[in-house]
């Protein structure tokens, strides 16, 4: 899975992003997940506000921070808002609409992060969910 130091410039995020074809990517600082920067980030943050790329550093930017104790009390990994391997998909949706979130780390029984769930990911899970037929005159 796809990973950043929290160390790195935004460069390298954006180049990482756009070679592995993502746009979220969690940050790691000193082996332990930190938060999560995103292709939106990198807009907003960097782009919009006339930073510099090339010396602007991922944790300077990046969003989606948790705190150790929030994650612990929901069952979570640190950094990252996110969800149990087995939890159920309706489950998934809610915490992105109480977070106000399009993305969740998914994580295994021992709080280890193995994956990236996404709201446009809904579909391929559950056919009801995708977009409806086109519109037609």
């Amino acid at each position: 899975m796809d990973m950043i130091d929290s160390s790195a410039t935004v460069e390298e995020a954006a180049r990482q992003m756009a070679a592995s074809d993502i746009g979220f990517l969690p940050v790691v600082h000193e082996s332990v997940c930190a938060g999560a920067v995103t292709d939106r980030d990198l807009v907003t943050r960097v782009l919009a506000a006339g930073l510099d790329p090339k010396t602007t550093l991922v944790r300077e930017v990046m969003s989606h921070p948790v705190r150790k104790a929030d994650a612990a009390r929901e069952g979570g990994v640190a950094g990252l808002i996110s969800i149990s391997a087995d939890a159920p998909l309706d489950e998934a949706l809610a915490r992105m609409n109480e977070r106000n979130v399009t993305r969740l780390a998914v994580h295994d029984e021992n709080q280890r992060l193995i994956g990236i769930i996404s709201r446009s990911d809904a579909p391929a899970f559950r056919p009801e969910d995708a977009a409806a037929p086109p519109v037609t005159r």
